[in-house]
């Protein structure tokens, strides 16, 4: 509720309250004093006929008062003062207001000023006026008059009345009666106006309901009351069931705590806020009596006020809708009290409200509320980015089609039926890195026949050039058609099950004049499109070549181009298939150091498979058995010069002097050590300076030879050192060019004994090698260095 409404309220409360307390027995109340009058007649007139027709006399409201003034007509006839004689009294101004008891005797707070009228004749300028407890007869000298004298106002001194202040003593007891005395100048005495019968010249006297410290103390805690109950309605109002209870589940400990000690009281709703409201209006209600009793009227309104505002709401309400869920958990214990103290009439009305407003269920946030919470409470929160882009996508789904997320089917990649699962399509299949491949009727992309799972071709061999259709027929896959206007909600819910995939095929259905309808296949969604959409974000995993397929941008992937390794070989005696070079390419560049990318460039690497490097024993030619000799690979002891990688069967392999004997399987490499001490020796060199070939080669401490038929790679020394040289050659061109028509093709050299090679007979075969590097493009002649030309690769006896 508003504040100020609530200072409405209890605006209109206090004066009610005040006014009744006013006109209860407990202040002997009667009606306002009389009218203000300051213009008499100029004649006193002593009979009671004279002061009945008299104009400017103001008769009392009751009868009581009535009769008061039948009495003060025969005390004036029958007083035996002619100099200075009072009839009546009539309080002008206090500075509280005063109230008058059944006769009409005004009764004044004690130690408070006021200004009476005096009725009567003889007022002189030092006619002075005092009160005294002590009652005695008319005209008798006074007994014990107050010490506060105060003289008749010059001004106002009339033929028949006069105005003076009088004040009551701070030490009266409460409902103590006074008596008017005066004195007509200094040297006269004191004397009574009126007995104790004359109620008409009287006043009483009435103490404060509390004394000062004491009421101080009360007004101060009810202000701290009143804020307390302001603030709570307001922060714990605030705090529906439905914030407690996620603040009970997700909050700190702290709060968890708070939450879990408000969450009974804020259980009951109407009946808390019932409690507090009435609460707030009783406190205030008595502090602006007390605020009444302690000050006059306009200050007790204007003080309250300004404190019912300030501490009573303003103050509390700011902290309290900051940290209300802290203060209402504190102050739990008083809010229970005060339930439990307004039961009575709270509590039914809290009651009639639920009947009639219903039962309170807390905010409840609809999809669009609830993400547009999100939004505006993202820089307060503790949401990431990607966060709020995935609660908001999981939101959207429900608003966004099919349509809006497929691929066109102009863009997807699919296979006719009629294709042949050969090398070059298995490749194509690998490149473009899809696990789902559309299959289409022959001649028609529109009419989809099967999927293709790219797992189901790891069995595939591509020599069998199978066609696709029979392929499809041991690996019917089913899959969904859906319409273009299909939520993607419910598109990820039937995608997510799997019974039928996860790809669905969209399609549209096309109305045309005068022609019956007809279902046209518009494009393709996938499970991984829903869920980009769902993130707010691509899915690029290692095999995707484009970002999205919306804007189409390529990505840079480094990948091997397959297709290079399926083209002229007639270099080699014995081909191998497309897939065993391309194992046996990523093997040596990936696993064997000597052929790694560094040394050897992946160009290079391809050049060098492309030459006559492949080799195959078979143990028997014709059904008859090999000579021994020829299944050997590498013999002990005796010199090589050529690395050996086994691609398929097996080898025997014996070493040592124990002639220990094990089986080297498939991807068994043999000469790795050789060849790495050739890349670190001075036979290959960094340009410019580039030598003439030397030959190297070591003596093997084992033997190996054909255990089944087998098939390897043999790549003798000297076309090794040609490509580590081209590589590094090549790395120094500043236009980084290619090795794309580099000829790495040479002749065995002749190898003299291995402690003192010959280089006589390699004249030719360092021309022959120098030649084709030149024709080649890569290098340009360079004279062979002296000093390095003399150098040889120590023998080593090493292991594979």
């Amino acid at each position: 509720m508003d504040g100020r409404l609530y200072v409405s309220i209890v605006w209109c409360l206090s004066c009610f309250v005040v006014s009744t307390i006013r006109s209860s027995p407990v202040h002997d109340s009667r009606p306002l004093r009389r009218p203000l009058s300051t213009n008499y007649d100029d004649e006193y007139r002593t009979n009671y006929a004279d002061y009945e027709q008299s104009e400017q006399w103001s008769r009392p409201r009751r009868p009581s008062t009535t009769s008061a003034a039948l009495k003060l007509t025969r005390g004036a006839r029958s007083a035996d003062h002619p100099d200075l004689q009072v009839t009546g009294i009539r309080v002008e101004v206090a500075e509280r207001d005063p109230t008058y008891d059944e006769n009409g005797v005004p009764v004044l707070l004690v130690g408070m000023t006021a200004t009476i009228r005096l009725f009567g004749q003889g007022f002189t300028n030092e006619t002075s006026v005092a009160v005294t407890s002590v009652p005695g007869l008319r005209g008798e000298n006074c007994q014990h008059p107050s010490n506060k004298v105060f003289l008749v106002d010059a001004k106002s001194i009339m033929k028949t009345s006069a105005q003076a202040m009088v004040q009551l003593p701070d030490t009266a007891l409460d409902g103590t009666t006074f008596y008017i005395c005066t004195k007509k100048s200094n040297s006269s005495n004191w004397e009574y106006a009126g007995d104790e019968t004359e109620t008409w010249l009287q006043i009483k006297a009435f103490q404060k309901m509390l004394p000062l410290w004491l009421g101080i103390v009360i007004i101060v805690v009810l202000l701290v009351l009143s804020g307390l109950f302001s603030g709570l309605n307001l922060g714990l109002m605030a705090l529906d069931k439905t914030e407690l209870k996620i603040v009970v589940n997700t909050g700190t400990e702290t709060e968890r705590k708070h939450a879990r000690a408000i969450e009974p009281v804020r259980a009951h709703g109407n009946y808390l806020l019932c409690s507090l409201l009435l609460g707030n209006v009783l406190v205030n209600s008595t502090l602006t009596i007390l605020m009444d009793d302690l000050t006059s009227g306009p200050v007790a309104v204007i003080g309250s006020t300004i404190a019912i505002v300030i501490f009573g709401e303003i103050m509390p309400q700011a902290i309290c809708s900051r940290h209300g869920l802290a203060v209402g958990a504190q102050t739990v214990y008083i809010t229970k009290a005060f339930m439990i103290i307004t039961a009575p009439l709270s509590y039914p009305i809290s009651l009639l409200l639920d009947k009639i407003l219903g039962k309170e269920i807390g905010n409840v946030y609809n999809r669009e509320r609830l993400k547009e919470l999100i939004k505006v409470t993202n820089e307060y929160n503790d949401l990431e980015k990607e966060e709020v882009n995935i609660i908001s996508g999981a939101l959207e789904l429900k608003e966004k089609i099919v349509k809006d997320v497929m691929t066109s089917i102009e863009d997807a990649f699919m296979l006719p039926e009629d294709a042949v699962l050969d090398f070059e399509t298995l490749n194509e299949i690998r490149e473009k890195g899809y696990s789902r491949i559309p299959v289409h009727e022959k001649g028609n992309r529109y009419h989809i026949v099967n999927i293709l799972y790219a797992k189901d071709l790891a069995f595939v061999d591509s020599r069998l050039n199978m066609p696709v259709s029979v392929f499809c027929k041991f690996h019917p896959r089913n899959f969904e058609f859906v319409f273009e206007d299909v939520t993607l909600d419910h598109m990820l819910k039937l995608l997510r099950e799997g019974s039928k995939g996860h790809m669905a095929f969209v399609l549209k259905v096309v109305t045309q004049d005068e022609k019956d309808p007809y279902y046209e296949l518009v494009g393709l969604v996938t499970l991984e499109d829903i869920i980009e959409e769902m993130i707010k974000a691509e899915i690029v995993d290692e095999t995707d070549m484009w970002s999205d397929n919306r804007t189409k941008r390529q990505l840079d992937r480094n990948t091997y181009n397959v297709s290079l390794f399926l083209g002229k070989r007639e270099k080699q005696k014995h081909v191998l298939s497309p897939q065993l070079t391309l194992a046996a390419f990523q093997f040596l560049c990936t696993s064997v150091s000597p052929f790694k990318p560094d040394v050897i460039s992946l160009t290079a690497l391809r050049k060098l498979l492309e030459e006559d490097v492949n080799r195959q024993i078979k143990l028997k030619r014709k059904g008859i058995m090999q000579d021994p000799q020829s299944l050997i690979i590498y013999e002990k002891n005796k010199p090589a010069n050529f690395f050996v990688l086994v691609l398929e069967g097996l080898a025997e392999v014996s070493i040592g002097n124990e002639n220990l004997v094990f089986v080297a399987r498939p991807f068994t490499s043999f000469g790795t050590e050789f060849f790495m001490s050739v890349t670190e020796s001075a036979l290959v060199v960094t340009p410019p300076s580039l030598p003439e070939y030397q030959p190297a080669e070591f003596l093997p401490d084992y033997t190996v030879r054909a255990h089944t038929d087998i098939t390897f790679i043999k790549i003798p020394v000297s076309l090794y050192i040609a490509a580590v040289r081209a590589t590094k050659l090549d790395k120094m061109r500043e236009d980084g060019g290619a090795l794309e028509d580099l000829d790495l093709s040479m002749e065995a050299p002749h190898f003299a004994n291995a402690s003192s090679p010959s280089t006589a007979g390699n004249g030719p075969l360092v021309i022959k090698e120098r030649d084709r590097f030149m024709s080649s493009g890569q290098i340009s002649p360079l004279p062979p260095s002296p000093s390095e030309s003399q150098g040889l690769l120590p023998q080593e006896n090493t292991q594979f």
